[in-house]
């Protein structure tokens, strides 16, 4: 998934350095995947390439509204393929790496070779589910992270270059963000082929819009929040044991903090617990107040009611016809408002 970030990054006339960076990445990924097949041959069956089916390469990114260019990821082992390229082209695959579909149990087609496959596909499905959990509380952390540095640093500054100090922290993790997600994206593929129904209802797929920050962090007083929530993922975590109890008492998260690996990420969870409680709050109250304005409603038609008949009936004043037939209509028109409106709002008092 590197490699093919890094191809797509290249620009039409690409530098040496681009070039030698790309090629380093090949030859890297080229030594691995010949020491798999190398392993691999005592476990995996021989197969044609007729049964294997490639990925779908279909990158994924943070919506335009959001984006931030990523930072240029720069690992100081690449200096040492440098010199090591004309030693690792005696070895280099006869077609590019990044084409080479391994022989794995999600890339294998045909029901005929499942049987065969069942153990390896067990395996690889949690294999699969660890790296989608793993990516996940990445991708948890560097959303969390990057609202962070949004409220406390860019949000702060008053220059609209994205060439400052807060904006290099966060393209840098912007660019864990990225991995992240593609990580997930690549293991999600594979549940889809080797994974259970089950596995796919906890597992969703991962879009673009998923990919934002927490807005109950970067923009508070935002209209419009009442209907917002976090994205999927977010749920997908700590046992629901370790949900209940003391720590939904008050937000005491103290148990619930010992259990995520990053400060920000219990930022996230409190801060979206707090307003989740204050909104359920208001419904509350709301619910409250509605039902009570039913029941005015009911006993101000009732009133109404009762006023129209009584000018209807009235002694003291000889009244025309006319006005005593228009009050007596009055009367049974309030009466019908009062009948329906009891029949519609005894279902909710």
């Amino acid at each position: 998934m590197r490699l093919l970030f890094e191809i797509k990054r290249l620009p039409e006339n690409p530098t040496v350095r681009q070039q030698l960076k790309v090629q380093s990445i090949r030859a890297r990924l080229g030594k691995q995947i010949k020491d798999f097949f190398r392993a691999s041959e005592s476990f995996l069956l021989n197969l044609e390439e007729v049964n294997l089916k490639p990925f779908e390469d279909n990158l994924i990114n943070t919506p335009m509204e959001e984006f931030v260019e990523p930072e240029d990821f720069v690992d100081s082992s690449l200096d040492n393929d440098f010199l090591n390229l004309e030693e690792d082209k005696a070895e280099a695959l006869s077609v590019v790496p990044e084409s080479v579909i391994l022989p794995l149990p999600s890339n294998i087609a045909g029901a005929e070779l499942a049987p065969a496959l069942k153990p390896l596909i067990e395996v690889e499905r949690e294999l699969r589910k660890g790296q989608a959990n793993d990516a996940l509380e990445g991708l948890r952390i560097g959303l969390a992270n990057k609202s962070l540095l949004f409220l406390t640093q860019v949000n702060q500054s008053t220059s609209t270059k994205q060439s400052t100090r807060a904006w290099a922290s966060v393209r840098n993790t912007q660019s864990q963000i990225l991995s992240h997600a593609r990580a997930y994206q690549r293991a999600w593929l594979a549940l889809k082929s080797v994974g259970t129904p089950d596995d796919l209802l906890v597992y969703q797929k991962l879009e673009e819009k998923d990919l934002v920050v927490v807005k109950d962090i970067t923009n508070a007083k935002r209209f419009g929040q009442g209907s917002d929530s976090l994205a999927w993922f977010w749920r997908i975590g700590p046992s629901k044991n370790s949900l209940t109890g003391e720590w939904m008492e008050e937000c005491e998260c103290d148990k619930f903090l010992s259990l995520l690996p990053s400060k920000f990420a219990c930022l996230v969870y409190r801060v979206n617990w707090l307003r989740a409680k204050a909104r359920v709050d208001r419904w509350l109250e709301e619910e409250i107040l509605v039902k009570h304005e039913m029941e005015w409603t009911v006993i101000w038609f009732k009133n109404q009611a009762e006023l129209w008949g009584e000018r209807s009936r009235r002694t003291d004043c000889d009244l025309p016809t006319g006005h005593k037939s228009y009050a007596a209509k009055q009367q049974k028109l309030w009466n019908a408002f009062h009948l329906k409106a009891s029949e519609r709002f005894n279902l909710y008092l």
